[in-house]
């Protein structure tokens, strides 16, 4: 039935962007090139409509869940779409009105409030085994959660196909990981089939971005994704899960906040310095730092499959292999170090080519 679902949105997607985009065109809503842009002429903005489109594809398509006797909490799926018409809304009203960070932030957090209200809550998430039942602090906890996530996603918006992609892996592993809320996994099926026509004109070279428009829309939906789908308290892993499949957004927003507050700057202030600006400073192209990060969110949504159902044993061993591999190759990239300056891909271009010379020089100039 999912695949019903992806296949029709889709399409319905597919046909839909010619019309959004002479629309678009007609309203001369483009995005300029600033200074911490990485292309360089004017490109349409507003794109997110696309995978809208295939989310109201999806939610139309909700009755069909009836008929497969299916017992979702109607009440809830309303407050999730409701939820995600007002995001978009403010989004787009960004996008062309370009609205002030506060009033946009202040808005956020009353949707979130909205949606806490149709009961979307943790109550209580388990962590390594640990329960933990937050009480009076479901609902700030819940807001907090909405609203950090959907940031994160417009962070990361930086690249041709970067978020739209992140984001597409995320759905694909909340759909198969999770359970229960069958309604919201239609929904992100739908949100997935959009996300795939999209693609098509986001990919570098882009001939369109999603703008705050779709990446509200999709933090959104990524946020309220992982709450009614991923298994909060039952894993022994529990709130890992949540933070591995949205690793790469999450992750860039807290790195980018805590060296912003380093360097004595707001922690929201805009700067050149997300992961993909320093993949792209260290010598790799938009294609090839988009692929990297791909392959970072794949690799942390497989780890929170396998961590699915693990025990503490288990667990602690992954984490310390992983933490390994990440440091190994995370730092060269924040210290700034380009591609020819990083000692560990010398020698292994220099083993792959079998200069024995070469590589015993690298070594003598790494030793102390």
């Amino acid at each position: 039935m999912l695949i019903l679902v992806f296949i029709f949105s889709a399409l319905v997607s597919w046909f839909a962007c010619p019309s959004i985009f002479k629309l678009l065109e007609r309203l001369k809503i483009y995005d300029i090139p600033k200074q911490r842009s990485v292309h360089r002429c004017k490109i349409l903005r507003m794109g997110g409509f696309i995978f809208i489109t295939g989310f109201m594809t999806a939610s139309i398509m909700l009755p069909l869940i009836k008929n497969h006797g299916a017992q979702d909490d109607w009440f809830k799926l309303i407050g999730i779409m409701l939820g995600a018409f007002f995001i978009a809304l403010l989004g787009g009203l960004d996008d062309y009105f370009d609205l002030r960070a506060r009033t946009k932030f202040l808005y956020q957090w009353i949707i979130a409030g909205v949606v806490c209200g149709f009961g979307v809550q943790v109550t209580e998430f388990n962590i390594f085994g640990l329960g933990t039942e937050l009480g009076i602090f479901s609902i700030p906890f819940t807001m907090f959660w909405i609203v950090g996530v959907s940031n994160a996603v417009n962070l990361l918006d930086g690249l041709d196909g970067l978020a739209a992609g992140t984001a597409m892996i995320a759905c694909i592993f909340m759909v198969f990981l999770g359970s229960g809320n069958l309604g919201m996994a239609f929904l992100l099926t739908g949100l997935m089939g959009g996300l795939t026509a999209f693609l098509r004109y986001n990919s570098h070279p882009a001939k369109v971005f999603m703008g705050d428009v779709g990446s509200l829309f999709l933090g959104y939906n990524l946020a309220v994704g992982s709450i009614e789908l991923l298994p909060w308290k039952e894993s022994f892993a529990g709130f890992a899960l949540p933070l591995l499949v949205l690793a790469l957004p999450i992750g860039d927003t807290l790195w980018a906040i805590g060296r912003r507050l380093s360097e004595g700057k707001p922690p929201f202030s805009p700067d050149k310095n997300h992961i993909h600006h320093r993949l792209i400073g260290i010598g790799l192209t938009q294609r090839q730092a988009s692929t990297c990060l791909y392959t970072i969110s794949l690799c942390s949504g497989l780890l929170a499959a396998i961590l699915l159902p693990t025990t503490g044993a288990t667990l602690s061993y992954i984490i310390l292999c992983v933490s390994v591999f990440a440091l190994f190759f995370a730092l060269p990239i924040t210290r700034g170090q380009r591609i020819s300056q990083i000692h560990y891909l010398k020698l292994y271009k220099s083993a792959r080519t079998h200069k024995p010379a070469y590589q015993a020089q690298e070594f003598a100039k790494m030793r102390p």
